[in-house]
């Protein structure tokens, strides 16, 4: 029926503009990498832990993992860090620190609460890297 075929159309439609969202934001990503080819998510860190002076607060080693995704096309790199003893102060400078760099997201942050104003923490924020260009983190 007519019906249909407009719900198809619209469809249709609905499709196009997604795939040209999608390649707009691959645009984004790539040259988003290729403006720091050698990033290393570990080295940024470190860094940033420095620069803060959070090193007594961080808990062990950062855990670093890597999983291919988006068709095999992109690795995605993340970085898992655990802080004790924070203030409020301290995590909103950490959470702004991550913000500022458009390279990386936060994909996950739990706050507890330890006792008065201390604060354990646990970041997990990664990066994209080319297939193609995957290297030792």
């Amino acid at each position: 029926t007519l019906r249909e075929v407009y719900k198809k159309e619209a469809e249709a439609k609905g499709l196009l503009e997604r795939l040209k969202d999608v390649k707009k934001q691959s645009e984004e990503v790539n040259s988003l990498l290729e403006q720091e080819k050698n990033f290393k998510i570990k080295n940024f860190f470190d860094d940033m832990v420095k620069k803060l002076n959070l090193n007594s607060n961080q808990r062990g080693d950062a855990k670093i993992s890597e999983e291919s995704v988006l068709n095999k096309r992109y690795t995605e790199v993340t970085l898992q860090a655990q802080f004790q003893k924070l203030d409020m102060k301290q995590l909103c400078e950490l959470l702004q620190a991550l913000e500022q760099k458009e390279r990386i997201y936060t994909k996950e942050l739990i706050v507890n609460k330890v006792g008065g104003n201390s604060l354990s923490v646990t970041l997990t924020f990664a990066t994209l890297t080319a297939q193609a260009e995957k290297k030792k983190v």
